[in-house]
């Protein structure tokens, strides 16, 4: 998808911020590889205890009895349970640097070289990126992060675009200031409470 940037006679300053997880990175890409490859196939080196694996598997069986023996990156999002992934990350992003082995999605990339090209041409947009660190391993998360934006990032914006980082999706919301302040971001609930904070929401759809 893209979000067209609206341009007005207005002036006044506001900011473009973007989601990382599932706007720049793939998220659940990622995930699906860990589960199908070092827990349900049981590829390489792996870390996951056996009690852990077992439950993995036993997910993965029933989406695919339910789904004609097939199962995909959509069914991690939207059928797989939360606390196996929570289980997951516990582990992988110490062992593995998940969110720094996330892949860059094309359509963020585009929207962010875009966002780029008019706050270059207009000075009173400016753009941000605005992440949850989340609950599990914080700080591991926001380090692998800020490596994983400098490394796929600052190429495109530089290096003086700005990164904030929240404990969850909610929080985000503090970051209003102005109607005009636009986030991206693919939680409907963090777009709720940023439009009820004030501020402009996307609900970013990857296509």
């Amino acid at each position: 998808m893209k979000y067209t940037i609206p341009i007005t006679d207005d002036k006044t300053p506001f900011t473009v911020f973007f989601d990382m997880d599932c706007v720049l990175a793939d998220f659940y890409t990622t995930m699906y590889v860990m589960i199908m490859q070092k827990i349900y196939l049981n590829m390489g080196d792996s870390c996951f205890d056996s009690a852990l694996r077992q439950k993995v598997i036993d997910e993965v069986n029933r989406i695919k009895s339910e789904n004609n023996g097939i199962f995909t990156v959509s069914d991690v999002k939207d059928k797989f349970d939360q606390s196996f992934i929570d289980q997951i990350l516990e582990v992988s992003i110490d062992t593995d640097d998940y969110f720094y082995a996330l892949l860059p999605l094309r359509d963020g990339m585009v929207q962010l070289a875009y966002t780029k090209e008019i706050c270059d041409n207009n000075p009173h947009v400016s753009m941000a990126i605005l992440s949850s660190s989340g609950t599990i391993k914080p700080q591991s998360v926001t380090a692998q992060k800020r490596l994983w934006l400098e490394h796929y990032v600052e190429p495109i914006v530089g290096c003086d675009m700005p990164y904030y980082f929240t404990n969850s999706s909610i929080e985000k919301a503090n970051y209003v200031t102005t109607c005009k302040d636009t986030l991206l971001d693919d939680s409907p609930t963090s777009i709720n409470a940023w439009i009820n904070a004030g501020g402009t929401g996307v609900l970013w759809l990857d296509t």
